[in-house]
C-alpha cells in the first residue's frame, strides 16, 4: 500500500488540530480540568491547619503497607480529596529497616487522576475525623525479587488540597506478633 504525501499531511493536520482544540464537528468539554478543580474548591477558605494522622489495622507483608488512615485537623480546617489517591494525597517519603537503620529501596508510583469533582472535596473541621483504607506498594512483587525486611519504619506524607502537609511515622513488621503471644514466657518449665 502506497500513501501519498497529501494523505499523510492531511492526517497529521487533523491530529494537530484535534489536540489544539481547533473547531471540529463535536463539542469539547465546557471547562478545562483546572477550571473544574477551582470550581470544586470555590467558597472554601484555607486556614492554617495542624493535622493529626493515624494508621490503624496495619498490615505489612514485605511487599506493601496497608491500613486504615484516619485524618483530623487539630487547629484550623483542611480541604481534602476524599479519594485519598496514593502518590497524590499520600506518598512514601522514606523507609528504613528497623533493625539496621539502613534505608530500604521502595518504588515510587505516579498516578494520573482526574481532578476532584465538587462531591470529592471535603472541608474537615477540628473534632471530625475522615478515614479510608489505603495500600501503599513498597516493592514490586515478582518471583525474582526479595521482599522487604521483616520490620520497617516508614514516613508517609499527606497533602491536603490546600498547603497543609503532615508526616505520619509508622512501624510495621511481618508476621505481626500474635496477641496471645504478647507477654507470655516461651519456656514454662517442667510440668507436674
Amino acid at each position: 500500500m502506497r500513501l501519498s504525501w497529501t494523505a499523510i499531511a492531511s492526517s497529521a493536520l487533523l491530529g494537530v488540530t484535534a489536540c489544539k482544540g481547533f473547531p471540529l464537528p463535536w463539542k469539547s468539554e465546557p471547562a478545562s480540568a483546572d477550571a473544574r478543580h477551582e470550581g470544586a474548591l470555590a467558597g472554601m477558605s484555607e486556614e492554617p491547619a495542624q493535622v493529626r494522622l493515624e494508621l490503624q489495622d496495619i498490615h505489612y507483608d514485605g511487599w506493601s503497607l496497608r491500613g486504615r488512615l484516619l485524618i483530623t485537623p487539630e487547629a484550623g480546617s483542611i480541604r481534602l480529596d476524599k479519594r485519598l489517591i496514593e502518590s497524590t494525597a499520600l506518598s512514601m517519603k522514606s523507609v528504613t529497616d528497623c533493625n539496621t537503620g539502613r534505608p530500604v529501596e521502595f518504588m515510587v508510583m505516579d498516578v494520573f487522576a482526574k481532578p476532584p469533582r465538587e462531591e470529592d472535596v471535603l472541608l474537615l473541621k477540628p473534632g471530625y475525623w475522615y478515614g479510608k483504607d489505603i495500600r501503599l506498594p513498597l516493592i514490586a512483587e515478582a518471583p525474582d525479587r526479595q521482599r522487604g525486611p521483616a520490620c520497617i519504619h516508614a514516613e508517609i506524607e499527606f497533602h491536603s488540597l490546600g498547603k497543609t502537609t503532615s508526616l505520619l511515622h509508622v512501624r510495621a513488621e511481618f508476621p505481626p506478633p500474635s496477641p496471645a503471644d504478647a507477654g507470655q514466657p516461651t519456656d514454662t518449665g517442667p510440668q507436674r
